[in-house]
């Protein structure tokens, strides 16, 4: 059973990046402030999706809306 789900703040979220080898199979790693009941650092494989260039949109939804939870406007507007 690997379907277990969990809320964490966004205001506890210090990083989100994704790693990648090949543009078909990559990662999203989300670095929190504090463990949580996953750890402290939570790696995942989104849905795949089409995407041209720059960040994996799930990758860049997810660095605005913890920029915004944190109150940094000026670099959610940047993403």
């Amino acid at each position: 059973n690997y379907r277990s789900e969990i809320r964490i703040p966004l205001t506890d979220v210090c990083e989100v990046n994704e790693t990648t080898g090949d543009r078909r199979y990559f990662y999203v790693s989300i670095d929190l402030r504090k463990p949580s009941a996953f750890g402290q650092r939570i790696i995942f494989r989104p849905q795949f999706r089409w995407y041209w260039s720059g960040l994996h949109p799930a990758v860049r939804e997810l660095q605005t809306l913890c920029a915004q939870a944190r109150g940094d406007q000026g670099a959610a507007r940047a993403n």
